[in-house]
């Protein structure tokens, strides 16, 4: 929660359909059996016949992140009809609709992206690149154990001076102001956009959301993201003489999910600063709209 606005605004470009040479071959046809993470048979007219996905790489089935890659390709093609690109004999791209299956597999980190490949290849590679940073599928289920980060705290409210309200008055102030808020801030890039939201909802309970929303030549791409926690609580407040009032809030992450399903926590400790001035609400610095009691902790996604 501590950096749940934080997310740039400007994200790449993920599930695009690539601009293919004119002669490249393109066949139409129905996948009838997924082996793995990047193996596909498509039954083309009579023939059914087995394509590799290019450029691409994922886990076999009994390594890390094997099976989940393997289900991931299986939700967006298994007997569905599909587009086979011939890249170089059965090594193709596959094209659903208007997403490409090669690249949303990279980015969505269910695989890695091959050496080679020109310009199809530094584009996956780029894929990954980000899908690395951002630690989406096996970047992060399957790097080396790390010991856990203290996450830097928020900081603290300013200082008080005469008239201001501190202490636990001004938490019982703040606790009383935030309970039952959401919290949300669109922003756009390139061809992108990020919608993120907080809710505090009465009991303790609260959700943090975000929707990741890309778009070129007519492809789309969402990634969700969800957490859900307990036990928030404002530690720290000072509610200034001229209205303005800052709140520091703590809480405890107990689950985590994407669209594909629950997720390791791997920071359950969760602190974010909230203040309000001049009628504008701002959430780790960054301004925010508020809806006051419109706060949902009820799970958008799967959380196991």
């Amino acid at each position: 929660m501590r950096v749940v606005f934080g997310i740039p605004a400007a994200a790449a470009l993920i599930g695009l359909v690539v601009c293919a040479p004119a002669q490249a071959q393109t066949l139409r046809g129905t996948v009838t059996q997924v082996k793995d993470g990047d193996t596909v048979r498509v039954k083309v007219g009579p023939r059914t016949r087995t394509y590799n996905l290019a450029g691409v790489d994922a886990p076999d089935p009994g390594d890390c992140y094997g099976r989940q890659a393997q289900n991931r390709l299986k939700r967006l093609v298994h007997r569905k009809a599909v587009r086979v690109r011939i890249v170089r004999g059965r090594s193709v791209e596959l094209l659903r609709g208007r997403t490409n299956i090669n690249r949303a597999l990279v980015a969505g980190g269910y695989a890695r992206a091959l050496a080679g490949g020109g310009k199809r290849g530094a584009r996956l590679r780029g894929d990954e690149a980000r899908a690395r940073t951002r630690g989406r599928g096996l970047h992060r289920a399957c790097a080396a154990p790390r010991p856990p980060a203290d996450p830097a705290p928020p900081a603290p409210p300013p200082p008080a001076n005469a008239g201001d309200l501190t202490g636990q008055p001004a938490i019982a102030e703040l606790t009383n102001n935030l309970t039952g808020m959401g919290f949300r801030r669109s922003t756009s890039g390139s061809g992108s956009t990020t919608t993120i939201e907080l809710h505090l909802c009465a009991g303790g309970a609260f959700r943090y959301w975000s929707v990741e929303s890309f778009s070129s030549d007519g492809s789309f791409l969402n990634l969700r993201n969800e957490s859900l926690g307990q036990g928030w609580r404002v530690s720290d407040a000072v509610v200034k003489a001229d209205g303005s009032r800052t709140a520091v809030l703590q809480g405890t992450v107990v689950s985590e999910a994407t669209g594909d399903g629950p997720r390791p926590v791997t920071e359950p400790q969760a602190s974010v600063r909230v203040d309000f001035a001049g009628g504008q609400w701002h959430v780790d610095g960054q301004p925010v709209l508020a809806f006051p009691g419109a706060a949902s902790c009820a799970p958008l996604l799967s959380h196991g």
